[in-house]
């Protein structure tokens, strides 16, 4: 079996001698002990990754049973008050004010005892003072400097230069950069542009955002590798040395940590790779 070896070299000139003396030192333990501990510090980073966001996700809940707590509870109190003083005009009005109140009672009972079984789907988690954030100027921000400092490949936007995104614009950004290197990677010059489309989903209150590139052999094999091992990236990624494998997982988590979900295919080595983000919206787009 082969194995590469490191080598550390020292020259020294000899003027009397008229030679040049090389001295090799074998560093490869050395240096694979760097390589181990390197992959240590990223495993324990995509753990951390996970750990904050089962924590956020339980605020993230908090958050939500507050909400709708608040919501019954408020128009409960408030037809009970209405009833209470006599203030309504028939009774017909007064069959409403009851039935608004039976809904209300209702929504709050389903939803906490959905909650006890377990059947409700807990949603993900929200980062940090997030608002609403126009992600076509995000995205442009970076094509703007990428024009300027190009990645080997240029960025093409083809979506609604409003689509707005309920997110913190700083982690949004550093997201979507990481998208585009990672799609970037190992493909040639001429071989395409990376290609943003994005359509907004008023009845599912999201934003879709698909960002394909053009074919790499390279990143095919690690979307394949990354798509086998999803549940457990941690024990591969040392088969990459280019953190694409740790670069897929910490997109994955980002976009999580933002309430959305993300699906990463590839269309094999010729046809080129897809990232596709869906992230909430606000109800008025802005």
């Amino acid at each position: 079996k082969d194995e590469q070896i490191w080598m550390s070299w020292s020259l020294t000139i000899s003027h009397a001698d008229g030679l040049i003396y090389a001295i090799g030192r074998d560093t490869t333990i050395e240096k694979s002990a760097e390589y181990e501990a390197t992959i240590r510090r990223k495993q324990d980073e995509l753990i951390a990754q996970q750990v904050q966001g089962i924590s956020e996700s339980k605020t993230f809940y908090l958050i939500k049973l507050s909400h709708y707590l608040h919501n019954s509870l408020t128009s409960i109190t408030g037809y009970l008050q209405l009833l209470k003083g006599k203030e309504y005009n028939s009774p017909e009005e007064m069959e409403t004010f009851i039935k608004e109140m039976s809904l209300a009672t209702e929504t709050l009972l389903s939803y906490v005892t959905e909650t006890v079984d377990g059947t409700i789907e807990i949603e993900p988690h929200s980062v940090v003072s997030p608002r609403m954030v126009n992600s076509g100027d995000v995205i442009k921000r970076i094509m703007k400097e990428n024009s300027i400092s190009p990645l080997n490949v240029p960025i093409e936007y083809k979506a609604d230069n409003s689509i707005y995104i309920f997110a913190t614009e700083a982690f949004l950004e550093a997201t979507m950069r990481l998208i585009f290197d990672v799609l970037s990677y190992h493909c040639e010059a001429d071989a395409g542009k990376i290609v943003v489309q994005g359509v907004v989903n008023t009845y599912e209150n999201v934003a879709e955002i698909q960002i394909t590139s053009p074919p790499s052999k390279d990143l095919d094999k690690l979307i394949t590798i990354y798509k086998s091992n999803a549940y457990s990236i941690v024990e591969v990624l040392y088969q990459d040395k280019n953190d694409i494998l740790f670069g897929l997982a910490t997109i994955n988590s980002n976009i999580g940590r933002m309430n959305g979900t993300v699906l990463i295919e590839t269309f094999g080595p010729e046809d080129g790779s897809l990232i596709q983000i869906t992230l909430p919206i606000n109800d008025t787009n802005g």
